[in-house]
C-alpha cells in the first residue's frame, strides 16, 4: 500500500511539474487580427491586421518577435493595402510573399511585400 502512495505522490509531482515548465515555456498566442504566423528558429513572425479599409481590403504589416511572442516588433514602414482574400507565405527569415487579389479600380495603388 505504501507503494502505491508513493507512486501517486510521484505522478501527481510530475503533472505539477510538467504544469510549471509548461508555462514557462509557453508561446503567446496571436489575436483576432493575426492573418498568418510562423516560426522560423527562435523568431516569430506574422502578419498583422491594423484596419480594414475601401470595402474589400484591409491594411496589414509585417511583425517579427524574438522574446517567444510577448512582443512584437513592426518590421514594414508603412502599412500595405491588399484585399480581403490575400495569401501570406514566409520562406525564411528574409522572405516572405503576400499574394494579393488585385482591384481593378481607377485609384489602384497597391503596394506589395
Amino acid at each position: 500500500m505504501k507503494k502505491c502512495k508513493r507512486i501517486i505522490l510521484l505522478i501527481i509531482f510530475l503533472i505539477i511539474i510538467l504544469i510549471f515548465f509548461g508555462f514557462l515555456f509557453r508561446e503567446y498566442p496571436d489575436d483576432e487580427n493575426t492573418l498568418y504566423s510562423i516560426k522560423l528558429d527562435n523568431v516569430m513572425m506574422r502578419i498583422e491586421r491594423y484596419d480594414y479599409s475601401l470595402g474589400q481590403n484591409q491594411t496589414v504589416g509585417v511583425e517579427v518577435s524574438k522574446n517567444r511572442g510577448k512582443s512584437y516588433k513592426r518590421v514594414t514602414i508603412d502599412p500595405v493595402v491588399v484585399s480581403m482574400e490575400s495569401r501570406f507565405v514566409f520562406l525564411n527569415k528574409k522572405l516572405g510573399f503576400i499574394i494579393s487579389k488585385p482591384n481593378l479600380s481607377k485609384y489602384n495603388n497597391y503596394k506589395g511585400i
